[in-house]
């Protein structure tokens, strides 16, 4: 049953995991053509536009990654769980299978990741003092995006609403932000410190994204 789970999966999707592939190896690719026959003198800022311009795909790249994870139930949220209920599996089985499915054709954009990463890596030749980190950018990359599209799988199989799960507490985060940066948030803004500047903070590795290139 995996077995066809995968083929129905990339058959009906395979748009979608074009696109998400193309954003993920973009990133990579900005570095490699920003970088490529960068000297000394030209090297930091050829860096910081390959930041800006890399930052730019954060969000989208995000947005898809989660959309991923959801779209796994696509099925079921169009036959309204008829046809999937009636299948002799029990509900933990096909929760399993279906993110199996998913999760494994996840991996062909991560694996396009690391080959071009790589490449690009061992094709640039960069002046003293920058350097390539290729197993660092690619381990990150796996980690997030496999959060974000089980966010999105897990939104998306317990709710007829799943982006509410995943809208409200960016909302709630972004409010509370904005309250701690006010004259009466001070108590906030302590609390704001410590999640986002703090060494400590649990959401440290969400908030230092490592780069492929850096010195």
């Amino acid at each position: 049953m995996l077995g066809e789970m995968l083929r129905t999966e990339v058959e009906r999707r395979r748009v979608e995991l074009a696109f998400l592939t193309l954003l993920l190896v973009a990133t990579p690719g900005i570095y490699a053509l920003q970088l490529a026959g960068a000297d000394a003198a030209s090297a930091g800022a050829r860096l910081g536009s390959a930041r800006q311009t890399a930052g730019l795909l954060g969000i989208p790249l995000m947005i898809v990654a989660v959309r991923w994870g959801m779209g796994a139930w696509a099925t079921e949220r169009r036959g309204r769980w008829v046809y999937t209920l009636s299948l002799p599996v029990g509900r933990r089985r096909l929760f399993a299978l279906r993110y199996l499915a998913a999760l494994a054709w996840l991996a062909v954009p991560l694996l396009a990741v690391a080959v071009v990463s790589y490449a690009a890596a061992a094709a640039l030749r960069l002046p003293p003092g920058l350097y390539a980190y290729p197993g660092h950018f690619v381990a990150w990359t796996a980690a997030f995006a496999w959060i974000l599209f089980t966010a999105g799988f897990v939104a998306a199989g317990a709710s007829a609403h799943p982006w509410r799960w995943i809208v409200v507490p960016l909302l709630v985060v972004i409010l509370f932000i904005a309250a701690s940066e006010t004259s009466w948030g001070a108590p906030l803004n302590r609390v704001a410190v410590w999640m986002f500047d703090s060494p400590a903070s649990p959401l440290l590795f969400f908030i230092e994204t490592p780069e492929l290139i850096a010195y």
